[in-house]
């Protein structure tokens, strides 16, 4: 991600139907906050930008656990499913360290992502029930974190 996605990520986060999914921004997101998510946080963790054809539209990372989202106009197209998928097939050629992903109750979409990603990584997926982070700014629900474990799976989670 470089400076001149900036307006990309404001405009893609600073969405309610996108962010209320989000534990970390702050909402409403502004440009200045785009720039230092660039600027700040990308150079720390492992991260890919998401680009359907038409400019950036969203982001991945392992920071180290499996974070993402996609700007609305794109939800429902199975591209962040690909996305999540070559990042989980990426990690477990390289560990057999388990990879964790945290998404609120109410997200459909991420829990059925989350089981995709298991069978993916022919691994188990097990769910751990997250208290209400009282820091959220976006979603007052509880949370659960998807471990995705090769090992317990009497694999290692590469194909």
């Amino acid at each position: 991600m470089a400076a001149d996605d900036a307006a990309a990520i404001k405009r893609g986060i600073n969405n309610w139907d996108v962010v209320q999914w989000l534990t970390a921004p702050p909402f409403p997101y502004s440009l200045d906050d785009a720039h230092d998510f660039i600027n700040q946080v990308i150079p720390t963790i492992t991260s890919w930008a998401i680009d359907a054809g038409d400019g950036f539209i969203g982001t991945i990372s392992l920071a180290p656990d499996l974070g993402y989202w996609l700007a609305a106009d794109y939800h429902g197209q199975r591209i962040m499913s690909e996305a999540a998928e070559a990042v989980v097939t990426w990690h477990f050629a390289q560990s057999e360290e388990t990879l964790v992903s945290s998404h609120y109750l109410a997200n459909e979409a991420s829990r059925i992502g989350s089981a995709r990603r298991s069978a993916l990584a022919d691994a188990v997926l097990t769910h751990r029930l997250l208290p209400r982070d009282p820091l959220a700014v976006t979603n007052d629900s509880d949370a659960l974190d998807a471990v995705l474990d090769p090992r317990a799976a009497g694999g290692t989670g590469r194909r």
